[in-house]
């Protein structure tokens, strides 16, 4: 039944974006009848296309997905911009401010087009972000300790190799000690798993590479994801503790879409050493309140296209690429160094994250 009313609820959603876009169309540029059938044939296409892409993926029609992934996700953009600031005119001429006119749609649908192509380059264009943090539990000769987050990276249909090539090439330049990934490494059904495991297993920091599991990974398929993620060299932490002698413990739990994602038995923690926690969500929904000193999570993009960075807040009042405390301990949340569904971003920039744990 739940199924059912999220499937309602998205085709109604999908139906109104599509239905304002074509309203628009026909109510500045007066239609011919035949034109008007035609859009509205248009319009049913886009707003089921979605749907037909999921099939494809479900069914290994994977060809046929990876054609139809860029103008769905694209469009999913494009609808979704073209709202937001043809709602913007429509309040503005309702309050005597403007007299919209044709403007009402050429301007939102100009500003639209140039956000997705701007975004396009804000992608592709990873910023390398330094966190300095001074602790009395890192020894003396290991400072500074230096961590590099990535983050959902959704390695999937539109994945491109060469942006996880430089991606990589970015990492090791930056000589990192230990390399950590926040979840949703995967997406969807598919993702070149051959070719993308070597790319990753060329990175081989001194202590070693972790990760943990995102709600994308129980998307793509718990068991295939776990696969890739091994056989990438990545040690997979699932509720539990890793201690690295006379340095760190690194904990990991399992995202929540597994219903027992919590680390129950905390007596492996060296309270001696900095305690890292690894969780893909920003939240503090724990026992571990006094037991971590930094927790490095990801999962909401940061918007990844503005103005959905309002939406996320609301969940995840934790602002990315900002180190803050709470519940006793650090956490620091990193917008996404990939992208989810199209692949653009807009005042939302990807992000490799360099922590540098210095002994004070």
């Amino acid at each position: 039944m739940k199924n059912i009313l999220f499937f309602l609820i998205v085709i109604f959603v999908l139906l109104a974006m599509n239905y304002y876009f074509f309203f628009k169309l026909q109510k500045n540029f007066h239609l011919s009848d035949n034109l008007i059938i035609f859009s509205k044939i248009i319009l049913y296409i886009l707003v089921f296309s979605p749907f037909l892409l999921k099939t494809a993926e479900a069914f290994n029609y994977l060809v046929f997905a990876k054609v139809l992934a860029y103008p769905v996700y694209l469009w999913l953009c494009f609808i979704f911009l073209f709202l937001v600031f043809g709602l913007l005119l429509d309040f503005l001429h309702i309050m005597n401010l403007i007299n919209a006119g044709k403007i009402a749609f050429i301007l939102p649908l100009c500003i639209s087009l140039l956000i997705i192509i701007y975004g396009f380059y804000e992608a592709s264009n990873i910023k390398i972000h330094t966190v300095q943090i001074k602790s009395s539990k890192i020894a003396k000769n290991y400072s500074p300790l230096k961590i590099v987050q990535i983050s959902d990276l959704h390695l999937g249909l539109l994945t491109n190799e060469g942006n996880i090539k430089k991606i990589i090439k970015k990492i090791k330049n930056l000589n990192p000690h230990i390399v950590v990934c926040t979840g949703d490494l995967v997406d969807g059904e598919f993702f070149n798993g051959n070719n993308l495991k070597d790319i990753f297993l060329s990175l081989t920091p001194e202590y070693g590479k972790y990760c943990v599991t995102g709600n994308h990974e129980y998307y793509a398929g718990i068991d295939k994801s776990i696969t890739f993620i091994k056989d990438s060299g990545f040690i997979l932490l699932q509720n539990e503790v890793i201690t690295l002698p006379n340095l760190i413990n690194i904990t990991g739990v399992n995202d929540e879409t597994d219903p027992n994602s919590n680390l129950r038995d905390t007596t492996d923690i060296d309270e001696k050493l900095f305690t890292l926690l690894l969780k893909h969500r920003p939240d503090t929904n724990d026992n571990l309140n006094n037991l971590i000193d930094l927790q490095l999570s990801g999962h909401t993009h940061a918007g990844q296209v503005f103005p959905f960075n309002f939406l996320t807040y609301i969940f995840y009042p934790i602002k990315c690429s900002n180190l803050i405390t709470k519940k006793d301990r650090q956490i620091y949340v990193n917008p996404g160094t990939g992208t989810w569904g199209p692949p653009i971003r807009f005042l939302a920039p990807p992000e490799i994250t360099l922590i540098e744990i210095i002994a004070e």
